[in-house]
């Protein structure tokens, strides 16, 4: 998954008002550096939020091509303390992860002190196994991912999320895509996809096909979201979990101050799909749940 990045407040100065440094620039104004992120990959901005403290911090984005190289790394929010990536640290964050793994029960869990039932939609590998799906059809989801603006193609990851297991493609370069639906998933009666661009210029996308609509060639429209014109504050996430929140970790129920503990000590071995409050509903109908955090461990 491409991580969060967001300028929430353009500055309103003018960068030739500001000196040039080696990092960026820096702003007189407010006596802070600006760090140029358009030719960085994300690995190297997730050193720069480190760096931070998690903290926002302000930075440049001009033009900024597609040319990341789909590396997958998060920052450390602001009220978990930093860590250096020490050896002892590194091998303490796996082994923390790899007990929540081995200990954690399956499903089931009190939320806010009320037990929220997930229902359906692929709640483990357990229960996929166990489907019938003798005599299935093949189903494949396909179609197009453009620029709403001016119906230009967008490379992009297109991700078939569960709560066990994502199923991957990508687009070519002129911006169609095809995933076959697994075997196992054929009988699913909707399915939740995430589209996903190279680019920071471009927002991610969840949408949920019913199992007619996943058959058909659909074109994926994204806004551009501007950010390329921008300078300002960045915050650059996902975000971490509350007390609300829900995580799977590879399939299995985590609580979130274990999950947000194991995430702040090595952060770049996890692979995150995030389910904002607007598309829980695919995979509970409970009103207690704020979001849902698929995680992996790479």
């Amino acid at each position: 998954m491409r991580p969060y990045l967001r300028i929430e407040k353009p500055c309103e100065e003018s960068l030739k008002n500001m000196h040039t440094i080696p990092e960026g620039k820096f702003c007189d104004l407010c006596s802070k550096k600006v760090y140029d992120l358009t030719k960085l990959t994300h690995s190297e901005i997730s050193d720069i939020a480190e760096q931070n403290h998690g903290k926002k911090f302000c930075g440049i984005l001009i033009n900024k091509e597609p040319e990341q190289k789909r590396e997958e790394t998060f920052s450390i929010p602001e009220h978990i303390s930093y860590r250096k990536n020490t050896f002892t640290k590194v091998a303490a964050g796996i082994a923390l992860t790899a007990s929540v793994i081995n200990k954690l029960p399956a499903q089931t869990k009190d939320v806010a002190k009320t037990q929220v039932i997930l229902t359906g939609k692929n709640l483990s590998a357990e229960k996929i196994q166990n489907k019938n799906t003798e005599g299935g059809e093949k189903l494949t989801a396909s179609g197009r991912i453009v620029t709403s603006e001016e119906g230009k193609p967008v490379k992009a990851y297109v991700n078939l999320i569960t709560i066990s297991k994502v199923y991957s493609t990508e687009t070519n370069e002129d911006g169609f895509y095809s995933l076959e639906i697994p075997q196992e998933l054929a009988q699913e009666e909707n399915y939740l996809l995430e589209f996903s661009p190279f680019s920071y210029n471009f927002d991610q996308k969840l949408k949920v096909f019913s199992k007619n609509e996943i058959t058909q060639k659909s074109v994926i429209k994204l806004p551009d979201n501007g950010i390329y014109k921008e300078l300002g504050e960045v915050s650059f996430g996902p975000p971490y979990a509350e007390e609300n929140s829900v995580i799977f970790l590879h399939g299995k129920r985590m609580d979130y101050k274990l999950f947000n503990k194991s995430y702040s000590l090595y952060s770049s071995k996890y692979s995150i799909y995030y389910i904002p409050k607007p598309f829980t509903k695919f995979f509970t109908e409970s009103d207690l749940v704020k979001d849902i955090f698929i995680v992996f461990v790479k």
